[in-house]
Parts: structure tokens; sequence; C-alpha cells
């Protein structure tokens, strides 16, 4: 059966939330890849029954929260972007701030750290070698 690319990444995108959902019925916390593909899904799904962009991305913003996590997933999604179609047509849908913010502050995966302060210059020495 012939698909076009934009079809193709529809099913990969469903088969990765059916995974995450699997996961999630089993007890397990979700990864960055699951979490990311089951609001997209998400999103997509409330497009296709008629939802507007608004409603549509509150859908997606509510179905998972930070319990359902691994630690660091929520300071490392910030934004999810993906192309959903709407009775009106596609439309570009954000879900920002997806799980309302992360917690872990300076041990979030991938904080921007500031590294140690200078030490205190050793003082220059001056040495006479001779070769005997």
């Amino acid at each position: 059966m012939p698909l076009t690319p934009t079809e193709r990444d529809r099913l990969l995108l469903f088969t990765a939330a059916e995974l995450a959902r699997a996961r999630r019925a089993r007890g397990l916390r979700l990864n960055v890849p699951e979490a990311t593909a089951l609001i997209a899904d998400t999103v997509c799904e409330a497009a296709r029954d008629g939802h507007r962009l608004a409603e549509a991305l509150e859908r997606g913003r509510s179905v998972l929260t930070d319990d359902d996590l691994l630690p660091g997933v929520a300071d490392v999604v910030t934004e999810i972007h993906v192309e959903a179609v709407f009775e009106d047509g596609s439309r570009l849908a954000v879900v920002s701030d997806p799980f309302g913010g992360g917690h872990l502050g300076d041990l979030a995966p991938g904080a921007v750290l500031p590294g140690p302060a200078e030490a205190a210059r050793e003082p220059d020495l001056l040495l006479t070698v001779r070769n005997t």
C-alpha cells in the first residue's frame, strides 16, 4: 500500500504513542520520545475529532502529569510541534510547556552551570638550569 510521507509520519507517530500508552498502562514512567509522541498523537486525534486548535492543545497538555514521566523529562521537553489536520485544514499546533515546567533546576539534564571560580594564580618561579 503506497503511502505519502505525511501518512508515514502520522503512522510512525501513532505507533510510538501506542507504545507509550502500553508502557504507561504497565505502570512505567515515560521517556522523552514516548511522552512527546503521546502528546502529539493526542493533539492530532483531537483535531481529527473536530475540536478547535485551543481545545486540541489543552487536551495535549492534560494527557500526562509529572508522575507519568521519568525524572528530567519535563525539564527537557519545553515545546512540542505537530502538524494536525483540523476541519478547516492542517495547522501547526505548538504545545508550549506541556508538563507545567520542570522542577529540577540545576539538576536538569542539559542545565547550564557556572564553572568553578578561577583559582588564585601561583607566583612565577625563576629557575636557572645549568647543563654540565
